[in-house]
């Protein structure tokens, strides 16, 4: 138990916790779940973005900063999507039709989102959060397809994107009490991108996604 709480301090310093003290009370878990995610990208009219479903799951631990407020810290492997419709058509061989082309695009990264979580309401362990994220990409591709969501050609287009992406979360959840160490958890959180992914500079292209995760965690 000594060396597990050793880690899980040692993981908070590396993110910036310098009050911990050895009355203090730590969280370690994990998380995971599906995300609704989907690219906003103003200057350019031309292409229809749409949103897909993706997912997101990892690790996360608290520190009891008082009664209400506990710090979080996560390590996450999140992965975007979007449904990008492109500009002209395909022909389809089965009766040879025309058809809409579009994109299947991911982006997989690994965030590290910080927040405060305060208590809302203390008996139903009700709670929200707020903070800020980081995330690194580790790549992008995708294929193109038809409206029948035939796959055509694969592409990689990590080397179009920046490698940073940097943005705003907000959550609200609750815990469930197993037992007076361990409980489930149930969350809704929004990641709100806030800066340019794409490695042009003409058009700024920005990560949403809406999150719902459930995880299980435990008091040290």
């Amino acid at each position: 138990m000594k060396k597990i709480k050793l880690f899980l301090i040692i993981f908070l310093l590396l993110f910036g916790i310098k009050g911990y003290n050895q009355n203090s009370k730590i969280d370690f878990g994990i998380v995971a779940g599906p995300a609704y995610t989907y690219l906003t990208a103003p200057e350019n009219k031309s292409l229809n973005k749409y949103p897909r479903v993706a997912f997101s799951s990892g690790i996360f631990i608290e520190l009891k900063l008082s009664d209400k407020i506990n710090y979080s810290s996560e390590l996450l492997f999140e992965r975007k999507s979007t449904l990008t419709k492109l500009l002209g058509q395909m022909w389809i061989d089965e009766g040879n039709r025309p058809s809409d082309v579009y994109s299947k695009q991911h982006f997989d990264y690994l965030t590290v989102p910080v927040s405060l979580k305060y208590e809302l309401l203390e008996k139903q362990k009700i709670y929200f959060k707020a903070g800020a994220y980081i995330g690194y990409l580790l790549s992008s591709h995708g294929v193109i397809a038809n409206s029948q969501h035939n796959a055509g050609e694969h592409y990689n287009r990590t080397s179009n994107y920046n490698k940073l992406d940097f943005g705003f979360l907000f959550s609200m959840g609750k815990q469930l009490m197993i037992n007076d160490k361990k409980y489930l958890l149930f969350e809704f959180r929004y990641n709100l991108g806030m800066i340019n992914i794409h490695q042009r500079t003409d058009q700024s292209v920005k990560t949403n996604s809406f999150v719902f995760l459930i995880g299980m965690g435990n008091l040290f």
